[in-house]
């Protein structure tokens, strides 16, 4: 789930040394630089650090990284660029917290990323995220090349063009997925007992994150996404829902790898009364704070069901947890795929970004999002007919 702090970080240091002097400046500027947001829960060190109570070059830690940055411009031998080491240095920097969540980006991957939050990019559509050893397919996106070539969420990613993902890391696996229009992709990957092999061309992606179709006496909304453009889309169709008198709702967020939270806590504050909690957001010091429901929310009437599979991620299972804790609606399907924790997004100067794990989400009844959510009806996917969906007809009569 993400978070996306909108103002780009600038590289602000100041230390009266020669060259590593400003090798040292740029990096503590990227380490250091945040003036708002998340970056001030750090404790009263970094609070410190800000304020400049501390001479960071003092720091035993820092003094290591000074000798060495030190001892590499008096005596190596080769050349060396100077913006390189600095990505090194923070690329190590994020790896050393050993979490698959977060991630610093360079310029190039960076804009990519932003790209595909907003629906744009190059690629085969598919959400994918580091499991332990593993890099497993959270889900394909509804229209996606991946989808219409078999892909499915669950499928653990073994090799891309034929090269093993061992030793990659999850950026390194999503920049080898991804493509130029046109360009074809090989990838193998496990399902259960099975090496499954696919060849799929990447394509310009532009899938709007919210669609509706008419079924009889209700509607179903199928969410794919929660990107830029879900809150808007979002918004038209309650606005037709409540035009032609529609009270009974199939809410589709199977093979959803969630995306912004503001998107899921603005989707569900439509469905729910006013004082309701919407998700929890709990932090490493014990802090805790909650979103919920303003009274705004025109579909607090309307009969819902909801359908969720374990490509249902993150922010779609925000949505999910505060209807189905709110008594609101009924969940058909599979339990979720449990990604419980929330990374910010900040974006620098330079087009690099740093995506931060900065809390966890829990249901408003306390229930952790990182176990997954359990269906009230378990009903398992089967090839062909879409089962889930007829189950979900069957529950409203």
């Amino acid at each position: 789930m993400l978070k996306k702090n909108d103002k780009k970080r600038t590289l602000e240091s100041r230390l009266a040394q020669p060259v590593f002097a400003l090798l040292l400046a740029v990096v503590l500027g990227y380490l250091f630089g945040f003036s708002h947001g998340y970056a001030v829960r750090g404790g009263l060190w970094s609070s410190a650090l800000r304020k400049g109570e501390v001479n960071l070059t003092q720091i035993e830690e820092f003094q290591l990284f000074w000798s060495v940055a030190d001892i590499i411009n008096r005596r190596y031998y080769g050349d060396f660029n100077l913006r390189d080491l600095v990505y090194g240095s923070v690329q190590g920097l994020v790896f050393a917290l050993n979490d698959p969540y977060t991630s610093f980006e360079l310029p190039t991957a960076g804009k990519k990323f932003l790209q595909e939050l907003s629906g744009n990019y190059e690629g085969v559509g598919i959400e994918v995220e580091q499991m332990g050893d593993e890099f497993v397919v959270v889900a394909p996106l509804k229209g996606s090349p991946a989808e219409a070539a078999g892909v499915k969420a669950g499928d653990t990613v073994l090799a891309i063009d034929g090269e093993s993902v061992w030793n990659l890391s999850l950026v390194e696996v999503i920049s080898k997925i991804r493509g130029p229009k046109g360009s074809k992709v090989k990838l193998t990957v496990k399902r259960g007992d099975q090496t499954l092999q696919f060849e799929i061309t990447r394509t310009v992606l532009h899938i709007q994150s919210v669609s509706v179709r008419e079924d009889g006496d209700f509607s179903i909304i199928t969410v794919s996404k929660f990107g830029d453009d879900t809150e808007t889309l979002f918004k038209r169709v309650v606005e037709s829902l409540l035009k032609e008198g529609k009270e009974k709702i199939i809410l589709d967020l199977r093979n959803n790898p969630g995306g912004l939270l503001e998107a899921a806590v603005r989707m569900a504050n439509e469905f729910l009364p006013a004082g309701k909690t919407i998700v929890e957001e709990r932090f490493r010091d014990g802090r805790r704070s909650s979103f919920t429901s303003d009274g705004t929310g025109r579909l607090t009437d309307v009969r819902i069901v909801v359908l969720i599979n374990g490509g249902t991620a993150s922010a779609a299972e925000i949505v999910a947890g505060a209807l189905k804790d709110n008594s609101r609606a009924q969940l058909l399907g599979e339990r979720t795929f449990g990604k419980g924790s929330v990374q910010e997004v900040d974006e620098f100067a330079d087009g690099s970004i740093l995506k931060l794990t900065i809390a966890a989400w829990f249901t408003p009844k306390g229930y952790s999002l990182s176990a997954g959510i359990k269906p009230d009806v378990e009903v398992k996917e089967e090839e062909g007919e879409d089962i889930v969906l007829t189950k979900a007809r069957a529950l409203f009569k």
